[in-house]
């Protein structure tokens, strides 16, 4: 029969505590959805407003072109 010392739940706590951190780091690494390391959102997203700026004054000049021709 073993016993279980207060040693002993506290290297249980440790690495039940470290387990969790190390779920938690992998679930931030390998989330490519959330994943955001060395990246500057604000940026992105206006990189996206441009992007969509643009295609929307390529697809207006598209249209209008394609009237006259």
């Amino acid at each position: 029969m073993d016993v279980a010392t207060l040693k002993d739940l506290q290297q249980d706590a440790t690495l039940a505590k470290r387990q969790y951190m190390e779920l938690c780091r992998q679930g931030q690494i390998f989330d490519a959805r959330n994943r955001i390391i060395g990246g500057d959102p604000q940026a992105w997203d206006v990189q996206v407003r441009e992007q969509k700026i643009k295609e929307a004054t390529e697809k207006a000049r598209q249209e209008t072109f394609g009237e006259h021709f």
